[in-house]
């Protein structure tokens, strides 16, 4: 999606230290926002929004980070939504919609998505119909 396949610089720096405190400077990703999803903190995972596109999620082009600061998806989204219950929306440009975890990203392939939050149920829509998931956290 993006003209340049974007990789963040890493380092292993100390940026502050004293008695009570270390902090480490461990990456920049070059010309990106790196944003925390505030909503839910059960992801490890960080939005980076590429230096592309709109942003606000409107025709952004976007990935994600582990905390490590390395990418977790070789893929670009064209959306990426906030997180709940572990699950982010995203979108490719002319594939349709999906979601992703953690772990694993669901099929792509769908024209419009929504979640209910108060049942975790997931409505995907396509050509072919809709199609209804229902969240069950394991453990």
């Amino acid at each position: 999606m993006s003209n340049e396949y974007i990789e963040p610089t890493k380092f292993d720096e100390v940026a502050y230290e004293d008695n009570s405190i270390l902090i480490k400077k461990i990456c920049l990703w070059e010309k990106c926002e790196l944003w925390e999803d505030w909503e839910d903190r059960e992801t490890n995972l960080l939005k980076v929004l590429l230096p592309v596109g709109k942003y606000f999620n409107v025709d952004c082009i976007g990935t994600y980070a582990l905390p490590d600061g390395t990418r977790a998806t070789e893929l670009e989204f064209s959306y990426i939504g906030d997180f709940h219950e572990g699950l982010a929306k995203i979108a490719v440009k002319d594939k349709g919609y999906g979601f992703i975890d953690d772990n694993t990203i669901l099929p792509i392939e769908y024209k419009s998505i929504s979640i209910s939050r108060k049942d975790d149920l997931i409505i995907a829509r396509n050509d072919k119909g809709s199609t209804l998931y229902r969240i069950i956290r394991k453990g």
